[in-house]
């Protein structure tokens, strides 16, 4: 994504991106992006809760209009419920691999 963002940009239009993995998002050096913590497939939060979806959209408008600075990757302040990470009974039963790494790389940091 940040390849296509770097290349719209120099046509002289701004965008900016939602990640849910803002530390690989920020190595790929996006013009701007907006992170949120939410689980894989669901970036704009829970289906048909469409009061948070705008909401994000709009935050999204607006850091798009206020961002100044390139590489900027702010933190959105919502929060996925706790209770709904905890039963991660949305994840497939095969982590992908960046779950895998994120997981290893977490119990790692958890050892020092």
């Amino acid at each position: 994504m940040g390849l296509v963002q770097r290349i719209v940009e120099e046509a002289g239009i701004p965008t900016i991106s939602l990640t849910l993995l803002p530390f690989i998002t920020r190595k790929v050096k996006v013009p701007r992006a907006l992170a949120i913590e939410f689980p894989f497939g669901h970036p704009f939060g829970k289906p048909f809760d469409n009061e948070q979806q705008l909401s994000i959209i709009n935050d999204g408008l607006r850091e798009l209009e206020s961002i100044q600075e390139a590489g900027t990757i702010l933190d959105l302040p919502y929060k996925w419920p706790e209770e709904d990470f905890k039963k991660q009974d949305w994840w497939p039963e095969e982590h992908p691999p960046i779950v895998k790494f994120m997981q290893e790389q977490l119990a790692k940091k958890n050892k020092k």
